[in-house]
């Protein structure tokens, strides 16, 4: 499971090593391992009661929680997605942990504080995704103001590598994501093509295991899922109202930006890179390759090894220019619907 692949860092361990019974904050760049952190908090209190509550906000994020807390023998009553602790009763609980803290606003977190005796908030304010217009958000030292309380930091990213955390620090430059990075690996690759899917499924077919391909749209999930499935590969899916996905599986998955949150894979696939590719899929008025700079982080550092961003003309100028050094190069293709 992913908690035995936590080797605990001084910082993390600082965390952990905290008495559960308290309010406290705990903010980190992405890959910091804030969520592998609160499942080791929760696996600590888990042995004390059944008194507790993880709260995400997504469906996707709440199936990777259950999945990780099973090994540990722990039922998936557990975990609540933010809808649907919206929908609860909403007990009383002795612990509760809420992870991407950073999506909530001031309410909410007042909300969730009197839900529970003590109450553990993880964040990334860089990383904050979920502000609409009916629902605002504050940041992770908002929420730290509000409750009176110091965060305590983790410093390192464990997951991406720092040539690939260079595409994240590209799209937000005062995040310094490289400079948190501890660990080598290929650059991203550029992959120029009239064949964006038929590409991303040579890769699979030479033996990827672990594999995220991360699109904006819903619909593009589904028009994706159904290609694949016609060429013989087997998927994993999520869409807002629907979803079929198992993380212990080592078929690719295939989720939006937004429910990429808080998870990782190998091998990430970012297609439609170009300016407004993404009208293959869907008939809407946004490009989130020009509009949606924070989604577009969240998707670019999610990669623990490989990161492919895919287009076919006009390459987004939220992303390094062709020519970039950042780049491992450009490679190009022909054929396919995309």
């Amino acid at each position: 499971m992913a908690l035995d692949n936590l080797t605990p860092d001084k910082d993390q361990q600082i965390v952990i090593n905290m008495s559960a019974e308290r309010t406290a904050i705990v903010k980190g760049v992405a890959g910091s391992g804030k969520s592998l952190t609160l499942l080791k908090k929760a696996k600590q209190v888990s042995t004390l009661t059944s008194s507790y509550a993880i709260i995400v906000y997504t469906k996707s994020l709440k199936q990777f929680f259950v999945n990780e807390l099973a090994e540990i023998g722990q039922n998936e009553g557990h975990v609540y997605y933010f809808e649907e602790w919206k929908r609860s009763p909403k007990p009383q609980f002795t612990y509760m942990f809420i992870d991407e803290c950073q999506d909530f606003n001031a309410d909410e977190i007042a909300d969730f504080k009197g839900h529970g005796k003590y109450c553990w908030f993880f964040g990334d304010s860089n990383q904050s995704i979920m502000e609409f217009p009916n629902h605002p958000v504050q940041s992770v030292e908002e929420t730290a103001k509000q409750l009176g309380i110091h965060p305590q930091d983790l410093c390192i990213n464990h997951r991406l590598t720092i040539e690939n955390a260079k595409i994240g620090e590209y799209i937000r430059p005062a995040s310094r994501l490289s400079f948190a990075c501890i660990k080598h690996g290929p650059k991203p690759r550029l992959i120029r093509t009239t064949s964006q899917l038929d590409k991303i499924i040579e890769y699979i077919n030479n033996g990827l295991t672990d594999v995220g391909i991360l699109v904006y749209y819903n619909h593009q999930v589904i028009m994706i899922r159904d290609y694949l499935v016609s060429r013989g590969i087997p998927v994993q899916w999520k869409t807002r109202d629907n979803m079929d996905i198992d993380f212990k599986s080592t078929s690719p998955k295939i989720i939006t930006w937004h429910c990429a949150k808080g998870l990782q894979f190998n091998d990430v696939f970012i297609p439609c890179c170009g300016l407004n590719e993404f009208k293959n899929y869907v008939n809407w008025d946004i490009d989130p390759m020009a509009e949606n700079e924070s989604a577009l982080y969240v998707a670019t550092t999610r990669p623990l090894e490989n990161l492919y961003l895919l287009y076919t003309n006009n390459l987004a100028p939220k992303l390094p220019t062709p020519d970039s050094y950042i780049y491992a190069g450009n490679e190009a293709g022909t054929n396919g619907p995309f």
